[in-house]
């Protein structure tokens, strides 16, 4: 219980500054997030990533994601889905014509579109209220991607990357046992490897 309300104290004051972000440093910002992300899907040759769309202060991937998909990189994002057991999060096959719904949570989704199992990712980038050096990452709460992940927590594919602003630098982050690592991160200042 301890863990969960440290937790949620850091999530509160983290999406807080995330939030704060100036308009313009942040256009700034995701533009090298943006170009970051382009650099590495090439030179780790991905032919088949899930992303998601920017909510809540989120780094805006949408300019590589319209780059990737014209140049053929599948695309999937992400779902929350009623299944037998609760909610799930499935990815669905995404291009910038795709339409999308809300979702109860606020959030973009792919409209019945194709499901594309997390196996046939190359490369998984998540969301993130903030990480740590050696990889551990604070998210919204609700454990949908470490659910999502947990099958392959201990493979190397797909690799999982975080993307977040610097701002979202967390010396120390509290961990459950259930909590999936990041292989890397991406932020303004490039390509992170994580050292857990």
């Amino acid at each position: 219980m301890e863990g969960t309300s440290l937790k949620d104290q850091l999530r509160a004051e983290l999406r807080l500054r995330r939030k704060a972000i100036d308009p313009s440093k942040r256009q700034l910002l995701d533009k090298s997030i943006n170009q970051a992300l382009l650099e590495l899907v090439e030179q780790l040759h991905v032919s088949a990533l899930s992303a998601y769309l920017p909510f809540d202060g989120e780094p805006d991937l949408r300019p590589a994601l319209a780059t990737l998909s014209r140049n053929g990189v599948l695309i999937a994002l992400p779902v929350v889905e009623e299944g037998i057991d609760g909610k799930t999060l499935q990815f669905r096959h995404w291009d910038p014509a795709t339409p999308l719904v809300t979702s109860t949570f606020g959030l973009s989704e792919p409209d019945s579109t194709d499901i594309v199992p997390v196996s046939a990712l190359d490369l998984v980038l998540l969301p993130l209220v903030a990480w740590d050096q050696s990889g551990r990452r604070l998210g919204m709460g609700a454990g949908y991607y470490d659910r999502a992940l947990c099958a392959l927590a201990d493979a190397s594919r797909p690799l999982r990357v975080g993307i977040a602003y610097e701002t979202q630098k967390s010396a120390d982050l509290p961990e459950d046992p259930w909590d999936i690592r990041l292989h890397e991160v991406l932020s303004e200042n490039g390509r992170f490897t994580c050292t857990g």
